[in-house]
């Protein structure tokens, strides 16, 4: 079976509350002085202060309480209760992920009552055809790449090149991107979720895995914990994805 049908674009909902966060932040790359076309680089790996923060369950609208579930997409990684971790860990290899436990609270300061962890997909592909895979109707990925050297201190966390640096493809938040165009050979048969390479904003995942990992997934709104999108036409898949969760 064709890899681009069996994968899908897995990325955060953007309808979602998110986590609070509290303590010691790490420094990122100043994409703004550079004239960037991304808002922010993504690390590679966990960020190596987790450990100080302390996470937060969402507050609901209107002083209704706690938004309290066991899969939050937190964008760079996910957020998970010991049930999900136990079901990655069963279902991924070891070498295709980095977790690390982290402090989980209440909003009035308790301890969460279930154990909580960081868990970042780091399985890297080199999957997509740059060069027939297009943002703005006609312009390909390969022309399209946002590069940034990185200072010393920020290549071990944001890094995703030999020689140090940091490159992405362009936001599908900001681009008009349809058709990814994939390299079938290069997914093994047994890989269910990857970061795709120079892509580091979103995982592919394979439709199956998307489907039972959602099946656990508790305490929200379905449809509300990630989204997976087409790769046929991502831009059309996005905006069929918020109109059925308006």
């Amino acid at each position: 079976m064709s890899s681009r049908w069996r994968f899908e674009l897995l990325c955060p909902c953007y309808y979602s509350l998110s986590l609070g966060v509290i303590g010691k932040l790490g420094g990122r790359p100043d994409t703004e002085i550079a004239g960037g076309r991304h808002l922010e680089c993504v690390r590679s790996v966990l960020p190596s202060f987790l450990q100080d923060l302390t996470f937060v369950f969402p507050r609901l609208p209107d002083g209704m309480g706690e938004l309290i579930q066991n899969f939050y997409h937190h964008g760079e990684f996910f957020v998970v209760a010991n049930r999900v971790k136990d079901f990655l860990c069963a279902s991924i290899p070891a070498s295709d992920l980095q977790i690390s436990p982290i402090s989980m609270h209440h909003n009035d300061g308790r301890e969460a009552a279930d154990r909580y962890f960081a868990v970042k997909i780091v399985r890297t592909i080199e999957c997509i055809s740059a060069d027939t895979t297009f943002y703005g109707r006609d312009v390909p990925f390969s022309k399209a790449l946002t590069i940034y050297e990185l200072q010393d201190g920020l290549r071990a966390e944001f890094a995703n090149t030999d020689d140090g640096n940091y490159v992405s493809y362009p936001d599908i938040l900001n681009s008009d991107i349809r058709k990814i165009d994939i390299l079938d050979r290069k997914i093994p048969e047994d890989v269910r979720i990857f970061r795709p390479k120079f892509w580091p904003r979103f995982s592919m995942v394979e439709t199956g895995f998307a489907a039972r990992l959602e099946s656990l997934c508790a305490g929200g709104f379905s449809g509300h914990y990630f989204w997976t999108l087409n790769l046929d036409d991502v831009n059309a898949s996005l905006d069929a994805t918020r109109l059925a969760l308006r």
